[in-house]
């Protein structure tokens, strides 16, 4: 009877010992999945955003819903899209004023954590988190060609207006 004890001890110890490793793998094997996934939803979420934004927002609506993003009461094309007129004003050289004008609407719509650029043509309007852009789980572009009149019927363009979100 002594004999068949230790059997017993024995083999639930082995049981144990399985079961141990078992659930030691399947936690590991979880924790696995959620140590380290890239935000390639919220990149997507953000740059679907983002270029709905300045393509579909017309700049009479800054008049009196955001004025504290950019007003200029005597705004000549109230009708153009924020990204001709952010255009605009990078071919006429009003370069600061196009970085401001970026920067207050990215902040209102793109969170903090979240880098982004935007481009046009090689110059950079506006960049924040350049520095975190190549250490990024995921980084993603699009771009726009962008043709723009003045108030004196001349055109600028093409230019090609890229987009870029990193997170």
């Amino acid at each position: 009877m002594c004999a068949r004890k230790k059997r017993g001890v024995m083999f639930f110890t082995v049981d144990a010992l399985i079961a141990g490793t078992i659930f030691t793998l399947t936690f590991v094997l979880l924790l696995s999945f959620m140590l380290k996934s890239p935000y390639s939803v919220d990149a997507k979420y953000y740059i679907g955003g983002y270029s709905d934004y300045v393509t579909n927002t017309k700049m009479s609506q800054f008049k009196n819903n955001y004025a504290f993003i950019y007003y200029d009461a005597h705004e000549p094309n109230p009708d153009l899209s924020v990204y001709n007129k952010v255009s605009l004003l990078v071919n006429k050289g009003n370069t600061s004023l196009a970085n401001s004008f970026v920067k207050n609407f990215t902040s209102f719509i793109i969170p903090d954590h979240v880098g982004v650029e935007y481009r046009i043509d090689n110059f950079v309007v506006y960049s924040r988190y350049e520095n975190r852009k190549n250490d990024s789980a995921i980084a993603i572009s699009t771009s726009i060609l962008t043709f723009v009149m003045d108030e004196n019927n001349n055109i600028y363009g093409p230019n090609v207006t890229k987009l870029t979100v990193w997170v």
